[in-house]
């Protein structure tokens, strides 16, 4: 079941529905596997970490230091608006930009 499931880039559910949709499998054996391979992934999915991950973090890896700085600069100068500072680089206001600024070694 894995080996297909990696071949078609789609969950073992999946491989298990379009077998029975094709009547290769009986519905008693659908639902027997759909129940067990169900159980597997939620069991899979218990061990997983749950806190969404470190926003800040991840915003460095994303984000291009570079182009970060260059816009922080264009944005205090006047060429470019805050707002579409803050959609460019992913912060939601003017006390997060001046964090992201902080971090990059750029005052505002």
């Amino acid at each position: 079941m894995s080996e297909l499931s990696k071949k078609f880039k789609v969950s073992s559910l999946v491989i298990l529905r379009r077998l029975y949709d094709t009547k290769k499998i009986s519905k008693k054996c659908f639902y027997r596997s759909y129940d067990k391979e169900d159980a597997e992934t939620k069991k899979r999915l218990e061990g997983k970490d749950k806190t969404g991950g470190n926003y800040p973090a991840m915003w460095k890896m994303r984000v291009d230091e570079n182009f970060a700085r260059a816009l922080i600069y264009s944005t205090i100068v006047g060429e470019i608006l805050f707002t579409d500072a803050f959609d460019l680089l992913d912060v939601r206001g003017t006390a997060s930009l001046k964090k992201r600024a902080g971090e990059l070694g750029v005052r505002m």
